[in-house]
C-alpha cells in the first residue's frame, strides 16, 4: 500500500455537489496519481479500504486500485492543507461547497459594516483557477442608538477571460460583471443583497492578467454615516480574488 503526499492542490469549489463534477476530482485525482508513480498502464478502480489508526480503531479510507501485470498496488493520495494531512478524496468532497469572502470593517466610530462577496470557485490543471460571480451583500450594526448610515454604494466588479466550464472551453473574450447596491437609510441588521447579475455557473472567468491590468474581482463601497450628531465619510476598496 502506498500513501502518496500531493502538493498540488486537488480541490476547487462549486455551488452543489452534483455527481459530474465529483466525477471530475475523481479524474483529476486519478490523473495526478497516474502521473506521480509514473504508473500509466495498468486498470484503475476506486475503493474503500479498512485501514486501522494507532490507536487500534478502523478507519475507511478511499484509494486507488491499479492492477498492472497481475500484481495490485493500493494508493491512498493525501494532500496537505494548513498542516494537516488528508485524503485527497475527502479534501475534495470538503471543497465542493461555495466561496464566499467576507470583511467586516471595525475601524468606524461605533459602527461595524458587513461585507460578502458570493462567487463560485474552481480549479483547473490546464486553465488555472475559475471564478463564477454570484453577488454582494451588505449589513450594519451598532450599539449606539445615535448611529445611523445616512447612505452608502457598494459595488462588487469582477473582470477576466471568459471561460465555460462544461465542455471547459474558452469563449475568446472577456467578461465583466457588477453588481451594485445604492441605500439611503439602510436599516439596523438587514442584510441588504444584490445577485440580479449572477453569472451562469457553467460559466466563469480566468484572470491571466494581474488585478492593475484589469483581472480581478474587486469589492468598493463609500458610505456617509453618522454618530453622536456628527457626519462622517468613508470609502475604501479590497481585492476579492486576482490573478
Amino acid at each position: 500500500m502506498v500513501m502518496l503526499s500531493s502538493i498540488t492542490s486537488l480541490a476547487s469549489t462549486a455551488e452543489n455537489k452534483t455527481s459530474v463534477d465529483w466525477n471530475n476530482y475523481q479524474q483529476k485525482i486519478i490523473e495526478e496519481v497516474r502521473e506521480l508513480t509514473g504508473i500509466v498502464d495498468g486498470s484503475v478502480e476506486i475503493v474503500t479500504l479498512d485501514n486501522k489508526t494507532r490507536m487500534g480503531s478502523i478507519v475507511e479510507e478511499t484509494a486507488i486500485k491499479i492492477s498492472e501485470n497481475g500484481k495490485d498496488t493500493f494508493i491512498i493520495p493525501k494532500i496537505v492543507e494548513d498542516t494537516e494531512v488528508i485524503n485527497s478524496f475527502q479534501y475534495a468532497i470538503q471543497a465542493l461547497r461555495r466561496r464566499d469572502n467576507s470583511w467586516k470593517l471595525t475601524h468606524l466610530v461605533d459602527m461595524t459594516v458587513n461585507f460578502t462577496c458570493y462567487y463560485n470557485q474552481r480549479y483547473d490543471f490546464s486553465s488555472g483557477t475559475l471564478y463564477t460571480p454570484k453577488g454582494v451583500a451588505f449589513s450594519w450594526t451598532s450599539n449606539n442608538s445615535t448611529a445611523s448610515i445616512n447612505n452608502i454604494k457598494i459595488k462588487f466588479s469582477t473582470n477576466g477571460d471568459y471561460w465555460k466550464l462544461s465542455p471547459l472551453t474558452s469563449m475568446g473574450y472577456e467578461k465583466y460583471t457588477e453588481f451594485v447596491i445604492e441605500k439611503n437609510n439602510p436599516g439596523k441588521g438587514v442584510t441588504y443583497k444584490n445577485t440580479n447579475n449572477a453569472m451562469n455557473s457553467n460559466y466563469a472567468i480566468v484572470c491571466t492578467l494581474a488585478d492593475i491590468e484589469g483581472h480581478g474581482g474587486n469589492l468598493w463601497y463609500e458610505m456617509t454615516y453618522t454618530v453622536n450628531g456628527n457626519s462622517i465619510y468613508d470609502d475604501y476598496s479590497f481585492l476579492v480574488f486576482s490573478k
